[in-house]
């Protein structure tokens, strides 16, 4: 067998592989989770402590994607050139670090949002927090609200509260935000 037909045979060996073994972007322990600043608006609370991710795409989900085949258009999406380990408040309007593609989203009553967030141009991703106005009724500043990699609603642990999400189909934990940030990532 020469070469090209080796390098050939190996090729199609690992994509076959791939798609048997379900292979997509790496997974990564960041975590987002939401607040609200002094004068109670939303805030973004990105935990990212392998520094790795560099956009944050902001949607609704209560409207039906823009294009069925390709899903829902980000209303705004987020890009850090420079991701760093640290955790980052990040408002909707954006930061100097965190660039918003556009304004800050316009956030209604009875819609549903979802922020998902990604690395190195999708090769990483990490958990995605949904929320509605709702959710967020009752959080102060320095709480975060989000959605935990490892811990379920009967697992330990010592959040500060338990949630469920507005339409009870995703539980989140409510803790301050030092609890939120791991000693290595600050």
């Amino acid at each position: 067998m020469n070469w090209a037909k080796l390098v050939g045979v190996g090729i199609i060996g690992c994509c076959l592989l791939s798609s048997a073994t379900g292979c997509g972007p790496k997974r990564s322990n960041a975590v987002i989770g939401l607040s609200v600043d002094d004068g109670g608006r939303p805030v973004m609370v990105l935990q990212d402590c392998q520094g790795v991710i560099d956009e944050i795409e902001f949607y609704d989900v209560s409207v039906a994607p823009s294009n069925p085949t390709i899903g829902s258009t980000p209303m705004v999406e987020y890009t850090n050139s420079d991701p760093r380990k640290a955790v980052a408040t990040i408002p909707l309007a954006g930061t100097d670090e965190w660039q918003p593609s556009g304004p800050a989203p316009a956030l209604q009553a009875a819609r549903k949002y979802t922020i998902k967030i990604w690395g190195d141009d999708h090769n990483w991703a990490a958990l995605e927090a949904g929320f509605t106005l709702a959710d967020l009724k009752g959080l102060r500043p320095g709480m975060v609200r989000y959605h935990p990699p490892t811990e379920s609603p009967s697992a330990g642990g010592s959040p500060i509260e338990r949630t469920f999400s507005a339409d009870g189909q995703d539980w989140y934990i409510v803790t301050p935000l030092g609890d939120f940030t791991p000693d290595d990532c600050s």
